[in-house]
């Protein structure tokens, strides 16, 4: 993945939102640009833990994949369902 690529977008994204706001004359949405933030400082903060693990996940065996990835559901299911 490239992830410098990605983190460029995600960091232009609040940028562009303001300069869009800006050049139509329209009020910045102050909790929009807030929302922005806890959706993309995580990823790019966290960026390196999820190659590495995405990583780890793609050198494994298909079956263990699936393994891997029913557990992960399974536990989903059991919180969801308040378990």
């Amino acid at each position: 993945m490239k992830f410098w690529l990605y983190g460029i977008g995600l960091a232009l994204l609040p940028v562009i939102y303001v300069g869009v706001m800006v050049f139509t004359g329209q009020p910045i949405e102050w909790w929009v640009l807030g929302l922005m933030a806890l959706i993309v400082l995580p990823i790019l903060v966290l960026g390196k833990k999820i190659n590495s693990v995405e990583r780890q996940f793609n050198a494994m065996p298909e079956q263990e994949k699936l393994k891997a990835v029913a557990k992960t559901a399974a536990e989903i299911a059991m919180k969801g369902a308040g378990l």
